[in-house]
């Protein structure tokens, strides 16, 4: 009697050992091996190109005199130190593997690092970056294609909000 209550506690307890919390060697073995780092710096590159080329859409019709411009050249600088620091791989690695480990159980994590370890998983690893880019570029044809309609639907409203008043 002894041992098949043994033998039953250990059967129901493997479900909760399946469903345990990753740790923290395993989450950041996945994370070296998806590259994460490398393309949380790429991010980075991405967010302060997008800045700097919404910055001079925005001021495009302006002239500035020389002193405005060092003005607004330290701001596009201090700007981007801020998210490098903020976005650093210090700041957001804890993140990451705080967000892992709440998403994945143990089980999960160690089946990923053995796809991402194949040779699979590894060309996987290597051609995200173009799938991605590929991906962003066909979206942002895609916001092209439509955004006559979406400003017709905006003027539109518009139109009826000042009629409205």
């Amino acid at each position: 009697m002894k041992r098949t209550m043994i033998l039953l506690t250990a059967c129901l307890s493997l479900p909760v050992f399946a469903q345990s919390v990753p740790s923290d060697a395993s989450v950041l073995e996945l994370l070296e091996l998806t590259g994460s780092r490398n393309m949380l710096e790429q991010a980075q590159d991405q967010v302060e190109a997008t800045m700097l080329s919404s910055w001079q859409q925005m001021s495009s019709s302006v002239e500035y005199t020389p002193a405005q411009q060092q003005q607004v050249e330290t701001m596009l600088k201090k700007t981007a130190e801020l998210i490098n620091q903020k976005m650093s791989w210090q700041e957001m690695q804890p993140m990451m593997l705080e967000i892992y480990q709440q998403s994945f159980n143990q089980v999960e994590i160690d089946g990923m690092i053995t796809f991402y370890q194949s040779d699979v998983g590894k060309a996987v690893i290597a051609k995200m970056p173009q799938v991605m880019q590929a991906s962003m570029q066909a979206m942002q044809r895609q916001m092209m294609d439509i955004m006559p309609q979406i400003q017709q639907l905006q003027q539109a409203t518009m139109s009826q909000v000042k009629a409205g008043q």
